[in-house]
């Protein structure tokens, strides 16, 4: 969110997809050490959302010698989002939905289906829907 859509000034961590992951984490640790970071600032945890979806639609962020730096697109960040659905993803999802102009759950499955199978789809995506498309009725 901060990075590829620029949507928030800061971050907690780095969700990433990265390899060779035991040298990367090793420098990271480094980092974390050196710069006073948490020692998860620098994570793997999205790999599992990466893997399950049909398609992965990456960006190409940075290109250097040794290093490719891509993001995810907004419609992939937000189906990431909704399938993750978790407690901390509410405000993101929200985020989402605005830069993306969509106006209704509908929108939201429609964009969210390219990447899962709707039936995976957790029951509190819905809710958080819900509550962000009927606010004041």
């Amino acid at each position: 969110m901060a990075l590829a859509l620029k949507a928030r000034e800061i971050t907690d961590d780095i969700d990433s997809v990265f390899e060779p992951t035991d040298i990367i984490y090793s420098e990271s640790l480094d980092m974390a050490d050196k710069y006073s970071l948490k020692k998860d600032w620098l994570n793997d945890a999205v790999v599992k959302y990466v893997e399950q979806s049909k398609i992965n639609d990456v960006s190409l962020y940075l290109s250097l010698p040794g290093l490719v730096v891509s993001c995810a697109t907004p419609g992939f960040i937000l189906a990431m989002k909704c399938y993750a659905a978790r407690d901390s993803d509410v405000d993101d999802i929200a985020t989402l939905v605005r830069l993306l102009g969509l106006g209704s759950s509908r929108e939201v499955f429609d964009i969210t289906e390219k990447y899962y199978d709707f039936n995976l789809m957790p029951y509190k995506t819905k809710v958080i829907l819900d509550a962000l498309f009927n606010k004041g009725e």
